[in-house]
């Protein structure tokens, strides 16, 4: 193929267990106009090596895309020859790529300075030095992945300037997207950092998940900052979210899409309602394991003006008591279960085996069933039975 084909720019050969690094070596030599290339696999990671990538940096300088996601045997090595050959390299997504470290990351960095998209997810041998050489060098990075670094922590101050995501915050000023999941050393001095960063204003995507080491007055601090963000994921925080960083999110996020508060067991009434009532571009809400929600909780779901509508809202595992408080009658005769073609919105609740009652059900109902097309109430032991079978349609 590579000796017929030699005009060939984009080429995925993503899972093809059987090409290896012999096979790069002819579309380097014959297909010297390659811009794009994903070679990445969940299996077999051991036939994409450094020679594959030596092949390409010495024969492909127009590469603009690279993707070798899960080729473990790719090293500092073949980052070097890369930062000295493929210099018009955006996109570059090493992935699992366990064998790197710092070095290979400054080397990118270093002679890569185009790169906007950079995702090191689980490669856990690159630190803050690491992160600082992105910072330094890679000045035009919008998209940074760094999930799964368990050794990167608030950075510090040194003699010869700051590190790790103290050093991000002052030099990527067009950062939008930035994932820390499961980067548990992060704590109050990153976050600081972060909420004072010249990119803060500008970021759309932000998870701090597994964070479990947030500080909610920095928390809320960063949240203020955070005007253009539009997905968030605090998930398996546990504890370390807290109702007042929730409610802070809620009144200064306008535009967030997307939120996943999954095991924060700190969120409760308060910081519910501050989503619903200020962030009306809600399209997905989770809140998987917030053991403190309850029919209260699900109040201001009444008076929801999502729009165009919320699609998604996950309550599993939400155990609060309910039917303390009686609600006025839902109007269930506005339910639309069957006919979805006349729908605007596609509406999909799962409330499996949740603690939220006949009372809590029936303020949702009233804000935001109107175009229901899946309600999913299986195992919920708190409504009664009689009552759900007399608003059945049938």
């Amino acid at each position: 193929m590579a000796q017929c084909c030699t005009r060939i720019r984009k080429l995925n050969v993503r899972d093809t267990r059987q090409v290896s690094d012999g096979g790069l070596v002819e579309v380097a030599k014959n297909c010297p106009s390659l811009e794009w290339l994903n070679t990445s696999r969940s299996e077999m990671p051991f036939k994409i090596t450094d020679v594959g990538l030596l092949s390409i940096a010495e024969n492909c300088p127009l590469l603009r895309h690279l993707e070798v996601q899960g080729c473990d045997c790719v090293t500092d090595v073949g980052l070097t020859w890369l930062g000295r050959g493929c210099r018009c390299l955006v996109h570059l997504d090493i992935k699992n790529c366990s064998k790197v470290t710092n070095a290979g990351v400054r080397s990118i960095s270093e002679g890569c300075h185009l790169l906007e998209f950079l995702d090191l997810t689980n490669i856990k041998r690159v630190t803050d030095v690491g992160v600082r050489h992105i910072a330094h060098h890679c000045t035009k990075i919008k998209r940074l992945n760094l999930s799964g670094l368990y050794l990167l922590t608030d950075g510090m101050k040194r003699d010869f300037g700051l590190e790790g995501l103290q050093a991000l915050s002052v030099a990527a000023p067009d950062l939008t997207y930035l994932h820390l999941v499961g980067c548990f050393q992060v704590s109050k001095v990153a976050i600081q950092a972060l909420a004072a960063s010249g990119f803060v204003r500008r970021l759309e995507d932000l998870s701090l998940a597994g964070c479990v080491r947030l500080h909610e007055a920095a928390f809320i601090n960063l949240a203020h900052n955070l005007g253009c963000l539009r997905n968030l994921n605090l998930a398996g925080c546990t504890e370390a979210v807290t109702d007042k960083m929730v409610e802070a999110v809620g009144k200064h996020c306008p535009l967030l899409e997307h939120i996943d508060l999954t095991e924060c067991e700190g969120v409760g009434a308060h910081g519910v309602k501050s989503l619903v009532v200020h962030c009306r571009r809600m399209i997905s809400m989770d809140f998987t394991g917030c053991n403190r929600l309850n029919d209260v909780a699900m109040l201001p779901f009444a008076d929801a003006t999502f729009k165009p509508g919320i699609e998604t809202l996950v309550l599993v595992g939400c155990p609060g008591t309910s039917d303390y408080v009686r609600a006025p009658s839902p109007p269930w005769k506005n339910l639309c279960v069957y006919d979805y073609h006349c729908c605007a919105c596609l509406f999909l609740y799962r409330l499996a085996h949740v603690g939220i009652g006949d009372t809590g059900l029936s303020w949702i109902c009233d804000g935001v069933f109107d175009s229901l097309v899946l309600l999913n109430i299986k195992g919920n032991g708190m409504l009664r039975t009689k009552e759900a079978e007399s608003h059945s349609p049938h």
